[in-house]
């Protein structure tokens, strides 16, 4: 692995741990979107992963 690669894999590492540590304590999620299917592609596995945290989800 050359130095870009591991540097882009160093920071792609911190930046997925900022995003799991935002969901860590979560209740509810309301997900508002434009049209009815943008919800589920652009954040299903999202969602689906709290929900098995025990977060209900919400989608308008």
């Amino acid at each position: 692995m050359n130095t870009t690669n591991l540097e882009f894999e160093n920071l792609r590492k911190l930046l997925l741990l900022d995003v799991e540590k935002a969901f860590e304590e979560c209740n509810m999620l309301l997900s508002i979107q434009p049209h009815p299917d943008d919800t589920d592609i652009a954040a299903g596995g999202t969602i689906a992963k709290l929900a098995k945290k025990g977060c209900s989800a919400v989608s308008k």
